[in-house]
């Protein structure tokens, strides 16, 4: 019995300390990384929390395969300032992008003066220029007109993967079942270690167990943040 009390207090110690150390190592990944609501901002109710959240899945994977921090801003107006202005001004305050490569990316959008512009990280520049920032933000004109803001969107996310596939520097896929995969595979190999600790544990014996951290985390999560990142004025304006 004094042996069977053992184990189950073995099995009970270790289950707590994984949960205690996965918990702290993921919560270190977010805190240095933006979480997927941070990704889109609607402060002008331009969009259904559905389709808020599937713009902001789009831009997740594309910083997941990339690095590369996309933000979408609708803002009310401009309340007095050019586009580039209130643009350039809300991607530098935000941080949007690494800090060292400033490799963001933003989409800003003022709905009662109907004008939005791309702004481009310094980093990105090269990958993508004026003219091809012109390119994924005329995708969203036609759509804007006819006041289907989440779809618009959604074209000019679409073409800027297109953009960065095409440059030969990044490789976005839409499939992002591997990671899923990974993940139950990872809580298998623990759920396993942690059983054959109870099952074999004498004592004396240790365990060496291998942690595994990951980038992901839901949509609900908001301890994230943005890299640092800042703007030079490239990109491009429009309006609809």
């Amino acid at each position: 019995m004094r042996t069977k009390k053992r184990r189950l207090i073995s099995f009970v110690s270790l289950s707590f300390a994984l949960i205690i150390m996965t918990t702290l190592m993921l919560g270190f990944v977010v805190m240095a990384s933006p979480t997927s609501d941070m990704l889109v901002i609607d402060n002008a109710d331009m969009l259904t929390k559905e389709e808020e959240q599937t713009i902001e899945s789009a831009l997740y994977q594309i910083y997941k395969q990339t690095d590369i921090e996309y933000v979408v801003y609708l803002a009310p107006s401009l309340d007095g300032k050019t586009v580039e202005e209130a643009s350039l001004e809300a991607g530098r305050k935000l941080g949007v992008g690494d800090k060292e490569d400033n490799t963001g990316l933003l989409i800003y959008v003022a709905l009662a003066d109907r004008e939005f512009r791309m702004e481009v990280g310094y980093g990105l520049e090269g990958v993508i220029p004026d003219s091809q920032a012109k390119k994924i933000i005329d995708c969203m004109t036609s759509y804007f007109k006819n006041e289907n803001y989440a779809d618009g969107l959604l074209a000019a996310v679409t073409k800027t993967v297109e953009i960065l596939n095409d440059s030969g520097e990044y490789t976005i896929s839409q499939d992002d079942d591997l990671l899923v995969g990974m993940i139950v595979v990872i809580v298998f190999i623990v759920v396993l270690c942690v059983a054959s600790a109870f099952v074999d544990g004498g004592s004396g014996s240790s365990s060496s167990g291998h942690y595994y951290s990951s980038g992901y985390s839901s949509s609900s999560s908001s301890s994230g943040s943005f890299g640092g990142g800042s703007f030079g004025g490239g990109g491009a304006s429009g309006g609809w």
